[in-house]
């Protein structure tokens, strides 16, 4: 992490704040660039000692009217630490866009705390705005907004790097459902000869996303920590490796997800067809009816797709389990009510339903196979993708520390970050 100093304030302030907030040091050679000896940048040595560079509004304009760029990218590159002073907020903003286009494949954040740091704030790829007393023009104008300076630490290294991981799952989850709800019924149209005759009622159908497993995804992406304590993330570099190498939101997560998601719909739609509709399960004598066989495969869509955030999250809060188990439930009471009208094509399901042994035999079944599936796949990656020294990315922290225990003579994982 390189940080750049990008200040209004005269030279002579500008070199004591760096001073006072650690960006520059006694050992640390200053190159300072003014104005007056802006034609001299290509004869400054470079070599040997470690080197910051201090530069002025006015040599900003005259490298631009001179064409310096390229004496400018060489001081920046190698410099330890980069201050400008006596910048205008317009210059705040045209040094981050130099930035970026000189290095595309790097991520810029830029944090400000007055109206004269929107420009900068905004055209870098990560705006943070602190609220003060500059006003809370920067906090409007940017992507986070928080209060104090110490507290970008925690956004970027616990937040930055959970987010990440949530989002992902969070993303390919609801793909993951809908492949789990929509198969089943494009299973279902082969055997009707794609009449347009529906496996599910319609309203249910139409509170499954709303619902039926909205809740539980947005409370996992909101509050799931891999680690309890937050500052093992500040002495296990190795964790924040997975941002670097972009592991998580991949293709091949991407199809992880939907391939999990084609398994299971296949064994709900199997065993439900299997149980229902092959054989005489009612005490009278009847064939179960079409809308019991349709009713049990969403019945089991909505059960699994909820369990499966119990699976991803790493701490099974009382809220999370609350909500998962609340949708879950919420989903069979509007399944009573539709069940109580004859206006309905689902009356009387619950009789016929929940009274047949071969529904609970179905439902035993799907729930064991869908979870041997969620479990082999874990396994697969645990024992496949070896990332860092070995050590796979989903792996519980007792894992990892026996793992490291073993591994500790034999390897070594150099740091990624360094905090000061």
């Amino acid at each position: 992490i390189k940080v750049w100093m990008l200040t209004g304030d005269k030279l002579e302030t500008a070199i004591n704040i760096g001073f006072s907030c650690g960006l520059l040091t006694s050992e640390l050679k200053q190159v300072v660039v003014t104005h007056e000896n802006l034609d001299k940048m290509g004869e400054i040595d470079m070599t040997g000692k470690e080197y910051a560079v201090v530069i002025t509004g006015d040599a900003l304009i005259g490298m631009s009217e001179k064409n310096y760029m390229q004496e400018f990218k060489r001081l920046s590159e190698g410099c330890k630490s980069f201050i400008a002073c006596r910048v205008s907020p317009r210059q705040k903003e045209s040094i981050v866009s130099l930035i970026r286009s000189m290095k595309p494949n790097d991520v810029t954040l830029a944090i400000g705390d007055g109206a004269n740091d929107v420009n900068m704030i905004t055209a870098a790829h990560i705006g943070v705005g602190l609220k003060g007393l500059e006003g809370l023009q920067a906090a409007r104008a940017s992507d986070y907004s928080i209060g104090e300076f110490k507290l970008l630490r925690r956004l970027l290294f616990f937040y930055g790097r959970e987010c990440y991981r949530r989002n992902t799952h969070l993303i390919l989850y609801n793909f993951y459902k809908n492949m789990v709800l929509v198969l089943p019924q494009f299973v279902f149209g082969i055997y009707n000869a794609f009449s347009g005759q529906p496996l599910y009622d319609s309203i249910l159908y139409q509170l499954f996303n709303t619902f039926y497993t909205a809740l539980p995804i947005i409370i996992y992406a909101m509050f799931d920590q891999e680690f309890v304590d937050e500052e093992i993330f500040m002495q296990k570099e190795y964790l924040y490796r997975p941002g670097f190498d972009n592991v998580f939101f991949t293709s091949e997560m991407f199809w992880k997800y939907v391939g999990t998601g084609v398994l299971q719909s296949i064994v709900i739609s199997v065993v439900s067809a299997m149980a229902l509709e092959k054989n005489f399960g009612i005490s009278r004598g009847f064939t179960p009816y079409f809308w019991e066989t349709g009713t049990l495969v969403f019945t089991m869509a909505v059960i699994v797709t909820n369990l499966k955030i119990c699976l991803l999250s790493y701490q099974q809060s009382i809220l999370l389990v609350g909500i998962v188990f609340g949708s879950i439930g919420f989903y069979f009471f509007n399944l009573k009510v539709v069940d109580s009208f004859t206006v309905f094509d689902l009356y009387n399901i619950f009789e016929t339903m929940f009274g047949n042994p071969n529904f609970w035999f179905a439902t035993a079944i799907i729930l064991t196979l869908t979870f041997a599936i969620d479990f082999a796949i874990t396994r697969y990656e645990f024992y496949s993708h070896t990332l860092i020294s070995s050590i796979p990315i989903r792996r519980s922290l007792t894992e990892q520390i026996l793992i490291e225990s073993l591994d500790s003579s034999s390897s070594r994982i150099s740091p990624l970050l360094t905090l000061r």
